[in-house]
């Protein structure tokens, strides 16, 4: 975390290392800071949605399903052709038993619809 800290002390409003930073946080099992990063790094790039899909799957890890949903629904309004918000969002319904809501999902993230 060390070369990352640095960065940010050269770069705080980095958006591209705030993210990298949460997903190297959260590989590392330390959710609350990822989740701080993503936030930081959604507020300076409210558009991007690899930025809203990367935390929708953290929180999902996290078990904070019904936010993570939105968050994969915000990245698919901004970019439909995220495959990774409408893998997540398959994800999302398959652990709630919405089976054929999932099954759309995921054909939407290999392009099949």
């Amino acid at each position: 975390m060390y070369f990352f800290d640095r960065s940010l002390q050269l770069a705080p409003q980095d958006d591209l290392l705030l993210n990298n930073a949460a997903v190297y946080l959260a590989f590392r099992n330390d959710y609350d800071q990822a989740v701080k990063c993503f936030d930081e790094a959604i507020h300076l790039q409210p558009d991007n949605s690899i930025y809203l899909c990367n935390k929708g799957m953290l929180l999902l890890e996290m078990g904070i399903s019904d936010e993570a949903a939105h968050h994969f629904e915000e990245a698919i309004n901004r970019d439909s052709s995220n495959n990774a918000a409408w893998r997540g969002k398959a994800v999302f319904h398959f652990g709630k038993g919405e089976k054929e809501e999932a099954l759309y999902c995921f054909n939407r993230s290999l392009g099949l619809h």
